[in-house]
C-alpha cells in the first residue's frame, strides 16, 4: 500500500486537498501497521473521524479506495475481516 499508488486513481484527482492529506496520512500509518487487522481497522476508523472534524466525508468510492489499498498485503482471513468492517462503514452511509 502506498500514497504514489493511489495517486494514479481517477478518485485522487477529484478529492479535495484536505481529504487527500487525511488519506495520506492514513495509507501511511497503514504502512506501518500492515498485515494487522485489528491496527488497520483502527486506522480507517482514524480517518474517517478526522474526516467528522473537518466537517467533510469520505463518499463510499473514497472510503473504497482506502480500504482496498490498506487490505493490500493482508490475508485473506483478514481481508475477509476487513471486508465486514466495510459492510458495517457502507451501512452508517
Amino acid at each position: 500500500m502506498s500514497v504514489e499508488s493511489v495517486r494514479s486513481n481517477p478518485v485522487w484527482q477529484n478529492m479535495s486537498p484536505a481529504k487527500r492529506k487525511i488519506m495520506e496520512d492514513a495509507l501511511r500509518a497503514g504502512n506501518a501497521q500492515s498485515g494487522n487487522m485489528e491496527k488497520t481497522a483502527t486506522v480507517i476508523f482514524k480517518a474517517i473521524n478526522e474526516m467528522k472534524k473537518a466537517g467533510e466525508s469520505f463518499s463510499k468510492t473514497e472510503t473504497d479506495v482506502l480500504i482496498e489499498e490498506l487490505m493490500k498485503g493482508m490475508s485473506a482471513k483478514d481481508r475477509a475481516k476487513v471486508s465486514m468492517i466495510r459492510s458495517l462503514i457502507n451501512n452508517k452511509e
